[in-house]
């Protein structure tokens, strides 16, 4: 390996890992959005985060499916 190519290489790495570092930043972010909501959206203090998550996710998702309705069944297509 040249030194040049080792310096191309290296530049590489810095930018691949402050993308890293971005990316790792915005998903801690988007986790505690996930918990701070989900804590809100359910009642039970005894839920760890994981299963608080879960249950008001499974509740949105009910709640969003069931005001959009049923979904055509295959072959028919939406109706518009």
């Amino acid at each position: 390996m040249t030194d040049r190519e080792r310096l191309v290489d290296q530049i590489a790495l810095l930018e691949a890992l402050a993308h890293y570092t971005g990316a790792s930043a915005e998903r801690r972010l988007a986790e505690a959005v996930l918990v701070r909501l989900a804590r809100r959206l359910t009642d039970d203090g005894t839920l760890t985060d994981v299963e608080a998550v879960t249950v008001a996710g499974r509740e949105a998702l009910a709640a969003v499916t069931a005001l959009k309705g049923p979904e055509p069944s295959a072959g028919e297509g939406r109706k518009t």
